[in-house]
């Protein structure tokens, strides 16, 4: 018997206030994964519209390095 739950945004941050470091790092990347291609697709539209500066890469490096290693 297929079973719906239904959680809003506070309710889901008071879930994951709830798990262990580890499980909220799986979930984490299950959220990268399923938000990747929207992402690649924000990102490949704004490059459209001008050249990254090298400053602008080494922003979004760093920025991808801190969500990575929280």
């Amino acid at each position: 018997m297929p079973a719906t739950l239904k959680v809003d945004v506070p309710g889901m941050k008071d879930l994951l206030d709830q798990c262990s470091n580890d499980e909220r790092i799986e979930i984490a990347r299950y959220l990268d994964r399923l938000t990747l291609g929207q992402r690649l697709k924000r990102f490949h539209s704004s490059m459209r519209r001008r050249a990254p500066a090298a400053s602008d890469v080494t922003r979004e490096v760093e920025r991808v390095r801190a969500m990575r290693h929280r």
